[in-house]
């Protein structure tokens, strides 16, 4: 008999084996595929609460099944390679201020239903990740935004992520 989280955890452990074999470069991209795909299956749409022009989460859209996984099996090595190589690959506006494996794909998914509802681009001001309390910035986007890195910062006190449609 299958447990109601066999699926997240067979998705989650695919995507680190398949950074063992293909490395996280690949990894990355296939991720961001699946976002893109993701996003048109579900159609166009701006994605968040909105706070002054800007697209704020209460809650990551993939933590909750990542924690879960992360709590039943541990952190893999394959997370630890993937978020470094997306760390120093996103650097300047187009990156998502990543705080997990599941960043990029989230990022591209939002982006492209954003695309789809006929905005430009998607800004990923900041994030955090409950689960290790680490907050990440993009300071490139946030210049681009118009608001200040302090706005920013006070949102993800109450918001997991936050974003702006252009």
């Amino acid at each position: 008999m299958l447990r109601r989280r066999t699926m997240t955890k067979s998705f989650l452990i695919g995507v680190h084996e398949l950074e063992k074999q293909i490395g996280a470069e690949a990894t990355e991209e296939w991720m961001r595929r699946i976002g893109e795909k993701l996003a048109e299956t579900e159609g166009s749409g701006l994605m968040g609460e909105e706070v002054n022009g800007l697209y704020c989460f209460k809650m990551c859209l993939f933590a909750p099944k990542l924690d879960e996984f992360i709590e039943d099996m541990g952190l893999p090595k394959g997370h630890k390679e993937i978020m470094e190589y997306v760390k120093a690959r996103e650097t300047g506006v187009e990156g998502p201020a990543a705080v997990n494996v599941c960043c990029p794909m989230c990022y591209a998914y939002r982006r492209r239903r954003g695309t789809l509802a006929g905005k430009k681009d998607l800004l990923h001001l900041g994030a955090k990740y409950k689960l290790t309390g680490e907050k990440v910035l993009n300071k490139e986007a946030i210049k681009k935004s118009g608001h200040s890195v302090e706005e920013i910062e006070k949102l993800l006190e109450k918001y997991d992520c936050v974003n702006m449609y252009v």
